[in-house]
């Protein structure tokens, strides 16, 4: 069985997360706004957006945000397999006595 959009949508969320990461830490550990304005801020993102662009930091970090999103998809999965079969299953016994009863 495929993945459903939620399951999909975990696994991109995971990566876009895992890329993200490190920009944000960057900024407020090593870039930090010190003078409290908007163009203080605008270059502290900067910064770190250019630094993480030129070290390719997020393509190692998106790649376990990836296989996280992909773990927790797989367990969805399961669950909805399992629920469906479950679901089929009850179908079947009512089908069955209603099939006794008449």
């Amino acid at each position: 069985m495929k993945y459903n959009f939620r399951e999909k949508a975990n696994i991109y969320l995971g990566g876009l997360l895992g890329a993200l990461l490190p920009v944000i830490a960057m900024r407020y550990a090593i870039y930090p706004n010190e003078d409290n304005t908007l163009s203080g801020e605008i270059n502290s993102w900067k910064s770190s957006i250019v630094f993480n662009i030129i070290t390719i930091i997020p393509i190692y970090t998106m790649i376990p945000g990836l296989a996280l999103g992909k773990s927790y998809a797989s367990d969805l999965r399961k669950k909805r397999e399992e629920r469906e079969k479950n679901l089929e299953a009850i179908a079947d016994s009512t089908n069955s006595n209603r099939n006794i009863l008449f």
